[in-house]
């Protein structure tokens, strides 16, 4: 199912569809669980695993639920997944 969005804090917009361009709520892209898991692996650090820990994510993903979004860590407390 595709109800994921993918939250860029770098450029601060969601991720268009087809992981293309940088986009308001309305336009972000939807992704499955796996696309969004993948994603937020490259995003915190290629090829080096745990190297952003205790940082502020570059990414995160937001579930949609309804009209509305949820999850993703809470300003000041970065996540340590």
């Amino acid at each position: 199912m595709r109800n994921i969005l993918i939250w860029s804090n770098e450029h601060q917009a969601f991720w268009g569809p087809n992981r293309r361009g940088y986009v308001t709520f309305e336009a972000a892209g939807k992704y499955t669980k796996e696309e969004a898991d993948e994603i937020l692996r490259l995003a915190w650090c290629p090829g080096h695993d745990n190297c952003c820990l205790g940082r502020w994510p570059h990414e995160i993903a937001l579930q949609v639920v309804g009209e509305s979004v949820s999850g993703g860590p809470r300003p000041g407390k970065p996540s340590e997944t």
